[in-house]
């Protein structure tokens, strides 16, 4: 085995375990921060997660078809942010701090539009008061 041969495989056996304590670790714990979301994001991917951040970049929109929906930016301390879809209007304000569990997809594509990092709410919380939005 050539030295490359044998990099190669360190390299891969290192790897291979930081992924499976990763996916070890999501099971037991309920909450990650948006910037370990985005740094695993291939692990992750169409996995149920739960986060916390401020709303940013707020809009209130419906389809062609008439259904209401919410969309926006969910940015952790670091200005690091997930985009969050969710059927309904959502009652919330940018500067409101959400908890958000919902199903996380890596890469979504709409017609010609590619989205990234991208969180389907299935229940918000206002973490100001406690209160359930969704």
């Amino acid at each position: 085995m050539n030295r490359h041969s044998l990099a190669a495989v360190i390299i891969a056996f290192f790897l291979s375990h930081q992924l499976f304590a990763l996916a070890s670790i999501t099971e037991q714990i309920p909450s990650l921060s948006i910037e370990e979301v985005i740094a695993n994001s291939l692990i992750l991917d169409g996995k149920e997660i739960t986060v916390e951040g401020v709303v940013k970049k707020l809009r209130f929109t419906h389809s062609r078809s008439g259904k209401r929906y919410t969309i926006f930016r969910l940015h952790d301390d670091n200005n690091m942010y997930l985009s969050v879809y969710s059927k309904g209007k959502l009652h919330i304000k940018k500067g409101d701090r959400l908890r958000i569990t919902g199903k996380f997809k890596r890469k979504r594509r709409y017609f010609i539009f590619k989205f990234r990092n991208i969180l389907k709410a299935k229940s918000v919380e206002d973490l100001s008061n406690g209160e359930s939005l969704k």
